[in-house]
């Protein structure tokens, strides 16, 4: 790597402290799925309204167009209508949401799983 100058253990242990690693991690999509689902969090255990979990709750979000981002697991098609969900993430992205499919195997797609599929962070609070 570049900046990096030592091999073996003392390599890699400089390495993961660098601000190169911290700046790649950053950028991944990954790191970019663990701070929504972080976000989601804070924000529940804030009983804030802006976020959503479950598929009814993220469409009705996503038709007054207040979902910013999404992360949804391949669960959401055990649980679901196979078209009624490419249909959906079809709406939601030609919205410009960001949207970030998971592996139920991982652990990021276990804990969207286990929210009800599909998560999301919204720009403001729909009315109730």
């Amino acid at each position: 790597m570049d900046g990096i100058d030592s091999s073996g253990e003392d390599g890699i242990y400089t390495f993961i402290k660098s601000d190169i690693m911290k700046q790649t991690l950053d950028t991944s999509k990954i790191a970019k799925v663990s701070a929504i689902l972080d976000e989601t969090m804070a924000r529940a255990n804030k009983k804030s309204n802006k976020f959503t979990m479950g598929f009814d709750e993220t469409a009705k979000a996503n038709e007054i167009g207040a979902v910013e981002s999404l992360v949804f697991s391949d669960k959401i098609f055990e649980k679901q209508d196979e078209d009624k969900i490419i249909e959906f993430l079809n709406q939601v992205e030609s919205k410009g949401v960001e949207v970030y499919a998971v592996d139920s195997t991982t652990d990021a797609g276990l804990r969207v799983s286990s929210l009800g599929g599909v998560i999301s962070l919204l720009r403001f609070a729909p009315q109730s």
